[in-house]
């Protein structure tokens, strides 16, 4: 159990993360971001990212102020500014987990990380309790996964076309997190819950939630052109696939059947991979995982990605 590495006060930290942080006992947090809790209630006392209170009154966090007892406060910023991964996280209640009171601005997954557990954020930028005046659009989380490492372990800004990785694990943030694939591949076996979703890579989608779905985003997902999806799809047609607001969409959808019952020349109209209020544009081929089974052959009968036949 316990926590491989604590950040717990401060502001606009940078950490690289190049080496191998386990919590693998019962209750394990890898990586932890979390201002905590008062001992005397947070009431008496309680403070975070864009966030001081004191007596339930909000107090001044503005730069340069002291806190009672003349320390700096160092709360108007986010905790973390960038957190930049290329070794091993595993922890066994989460890899990576962000408190509902800490803002980390950037997640960077990078070439060489490994990833077991789940990267879970309960921050939210609508809590009343945060001072900062801007957009609430500033204080989400952007996790990325696909940059160019630099020489000295930070991400670049170009996308790294050699990134492949298995995050074993799913992601979840409903209201903070913009999850991106730059490049490369990335399979994922846990359920998504995110604020948005971008892939510009080859995105494979293993998880499940409740309902069914592989993700759920709470606003926009977008497929590149040049792009891949990968979904399951079962016998009788349905989809492990995305639930958005909107989806823009192009690139390739792939097709991977599940280990299921198949009956003998039965032919299967998969389900859209994507639903959405509001869909622009539509995946411009489709293709098949080959090799799923040891005994049947699964081929496409009609290539319409709009809705293609498989038997």
């Amino acid at each position: 159990g316990g926590t491989g590495l604590l950040v717990a006060y401060g502001k606009e930290q940078n950490i690289i993360s190049g080496g191998n942080i386990e919590a693998n006992g019962a209750g394990g947090v890898a990586v932890r971001f979390d201002f905590g809790h008062n001992l005397l209630g947070d009431a008496t006392e309680y403070r975070g990212s864009w966030i001081w209170t004191a007596d339930g009154r909000q107090q001044s966090i503005a730069h340069g102020n002291l806190d009672h007892s003349g320390l700096p406060l160092n709360l108007d910023g986010a905790l973390v500014s960038t957190f930049d991964v290329s070794g091993s996280l595993s922890g066994s209640a989460a890899a990576i987990y962000i408190s509902e009171n800490a803002l980390v601005e950037r997640i960077n997954i990078l070439s060489g990380a490994s990833i077991t557990g789940d990267i879970i954020s309960d921050w939210d930028p609508q809590n009343p309790d945060i001072q900062y005046t801007g957009s609430r659009d500033d204080l989400h989380t952007a996790l990325t996964f696909g940059l160019a490492p630099q020489a000295d372990g930070s991400a670049g800004v170009s996308p790294d076309a050699a990134f492949t990785m298995t995050l074993n694990g799913g992601v979840y943030g409903p209201d903070s997190i913009d999850m991106t694939l730059s490049a490369g591949r990335l399979s994922v076996t846990g359920p998504l819950s995110v604020y948005s979703l971008a892939n510009s890579g080859y995105l494979a989608l293993g998880g499940m939630t409740p309902d069914g779905t592989a993700a759920d985003v709470a606003t926009t997902f977008v497929n590149g052109p040049d792009a891949t999806l990968e979904t399951a799809v079962m016998a009788d047609g349905s989809v492990a696939g995305i639930e958005a607001e909107t989806a823009t969409l192009a690139g390739n959808w792939t097709l991977r059947p599940l280990r299921d019952f198949y009956a003998g020349n039965a032919v299967i109209t998969p389900q859209a991979p994507v639903e959405a209020d509001t869909i622009n544009g539509g995946f411009s081929s489709v293709s098949l995982v080959a090799g799923q089974s040891p005994t049947l052959d699964f081929s496409l009968r009609d290539p319409d990605p709009s809705r293609p036949q498989l038997y």
